[in-house]
């Protein structure tokens, strides 16, 4: 595993079961349930983020059950934080998105250095509203990894991609589209 990160078939059930289902939640109907789906990948980072800092750089005489107490309090903050910004990242990745498509545009027929600034604000205003088409292809990906790190098969490609279709074909197929607009989302 690269960077000596720690082996997920050991950390303990109950947190790959947890990471696992919200996994599963993200993979097949994270555009549906966009929510709860982002608030669990956050979560899920979080909590296996200290899981892997613990055993990265193992701290001496700390009982199991303290690291498991430790990632779930952490991954329960970082599913806040990102309850809080998630609209401000939306702008900010429309944004940058923008900016980087008003660069290539600018350089590749040279027009003005305003262009960039253009396409910065037309990206921070529209990407919000192009969310959900994305959001069937992003959190099956997402559901994938996350499904691929609580059985332990998360460098093996077959695994991750065969999961990976399957949820976009869902999303796609069965689930359809979104609601139109949840009130959480105001």
């Amino acid at each position: 595993m690269p960077l000596n990160a720690p082996d997920p078939s050991q950390a303990p059930v109950a947190l790959r079961v947890l990471i696992g289902a919200l996994g599963a939640l993200s993979l097949l109907a994270g555009a549906r349930l966009y929510k709860p789906a982002l608030l669990g990948s956050a979560f899920a980072a979080g909590a296996v983020g200290v899981y892997a800092a613990a055993n990265v750089a193992p701290i001496p005489d700390l009982e199991p059950t303290a690291i498991l107490v430790a990632a779930l309090c952490v991954g329960l903050l970082v599913a806040i934080l990102a309850g809080i910004a998630h609209r401000m990242a939306l702008v900010a990745i429309g944004g940058v998105i923008g900016t980087v498509v008003g660069l290539v545009v600018a350089s590749s027929f040279a027009l003005p250095f305003w262009i960039p600034l253009v396409g910065a604000a037309v990206g921070a205003l529209a990407f919000p509203w192009t969310l959900q088409p994305v959001l069937k292809v992003v959190t099956p990906a997402m559901g994938a990894v996350l499904v691929g790190w609580s059985v332990a098969m998360l460098e093996n490609p077959l695994v991750v991609g065969v999961l990976f279709v399957m949820g976009v074909l869902v999303q796609f197929a069965i689930v359809g589209s979104a609601p139109k607009k949840a009130k959480d989302d105001e």
